[in-house]
């Protein structure tokens, strides 16, 4: 990931984040796809955001569900509308994205 902005530095509008998880790293080793709200703790913790917004109700997360095992499919994606419980958002498609892959650590942390 590059730079981490700290929490001032965050403007306080609406954000799309779009995290890009390997199934793999959620379908292996007691992990499981349930297990998707870790990978926005760690994006939370990476970008100097507290922990307890996600529990503030300012925030919409979403979470492409994983296919039928015929797919093979190698990626999900958790989506993280930051701030847009906040303001008044008409279009999301229309505000600032970020997209971010995250990886499990040998030590199973992401």
């Amino acid at each position: 990931m590059a730079a981490v902005p700290s929490v001032r530095s965050i403007p306080s509008v609406a954000t799309r984040i779009i995290l890009r998880l390997s199934v793999r790293d959620f379908d292996s080793d007691g992990f499981t796809w349930y297990h998707y709200l870790t990978a926005v703790e760690a994006y939370l913790k990476w970008a100097n955001r507290p922990l307890a917004e996600l529990n503030n109700k300012k925030h919409n997360i979403f979470v492409e569900p994983l296919q039928d095992p015929e797919v093979k499919q190698k990626r999900f994606h958790v989506i993280v509308d930051l701030n847009s419980l906040s303001f008044e958002v008409n279009k999301m498609d229309e505000v600032h994205h970020e997209v971010y892959e995250i990886k499990r650590k040998d030590d199973g942390s992401l």
